[in-house]
């Protein structure tokens, strides 16, 4: 079992790495409930909009996360050029990694990307061989300019999930799915909403509630499979 978690933790927003410091230990602490440092469970934990200098090198000196996880990229410079924020994955480092690249979407005026990581498991008993599942981490297109754009992304991902060796996988990140086509997509691409209680009910809202924004409250963010 891996337990994944997907978090857009705000580029914008004041005391940056404070508020970096304060994401990591709430993931040791109360979202994988590690004491005095010990290593989580099996997980990857998906972050978006993590700033380059204020957001990156803070988990990168973290003594619980260079312990314990795998971090992609490690450095900006894989991540397009003019970018000041991005994605990260960790990858708990009892979790064999096959591979991991960036693609960079072409169509992005926001520098979005897609970073995927390739990882190794066993086949279910009584088969006796090992599989890659690819975990992407995204940050489609954002704010009603990019309401053609992300069906474009979503798409081109989605394709990454069928690649040569590859037995399946997940999309996760914040969706930012606010355009006429963008609830029915991941349906029309064959993907699954981890999630099963529908956009409208309250408990799976991601976005909207702190501070309050021109959007109203909704799940912007998904793991989809």
């Amino acid at each position: 079992t891996i337990e994944f978690v997907s978090w857009n933790v705000s580029f914008d927003t004041h005391m940056v790495a404070q508020r970096m410091e304060c994401v990591l230990r709430h993931l040791e602490t109360v979202v994988f409930k590690c004491r005095d440092g010990e290593a989580p469970k099996p997980c990857v934990v998906l972050l978006q909009e993590v700033h380059s200098e204020n957001g990156l090198g803070v988990i990168l000196k973290d003594e619980w996360v260079r312990e314990h996880f795998f971090v992609t990229p490690a450095e900006t410079s894989k991540w397009p050029e003019l970018a000041t924020y991005g994605n990260v994955t960790m990858v708990e480092k009892s979790i064999p990694v096959v591979d991991a690249h960036i693609l960079e979407f072409g169509l992005s005026v926001m520098q979005r990307t897609g970073v995927i990581v390739d990882i190794k498991l066993s086949a279910p008993q009584p088969h006796d061989y090992d599989v890659v599942l690819r975990i992407v981490n995204t940050h489609l297109e954002s704010l009603r300019k990019g309401d053609e754009v992300r069906p474009h992304q979503l798409t081109l991902l989605s394709k990454f999930l069928k690649g040569p060796g590859v037995r399946g996988g997940i999309i996760s990140g914040d969706m930012n799915p606010i355009g006429p086509k963008d609830a029915g997509l991941p349906a029309s691409l064959g993907l699954r909403d981890a999630w099963r209680k529908g956009d409208k009910n309250e408990r799976g809202f991601t976005w909207g509630t702190q501070p309050r924004t021109e959007f109203p409250p909704a799940r912007f963010d998904k793991i989809l499979y």
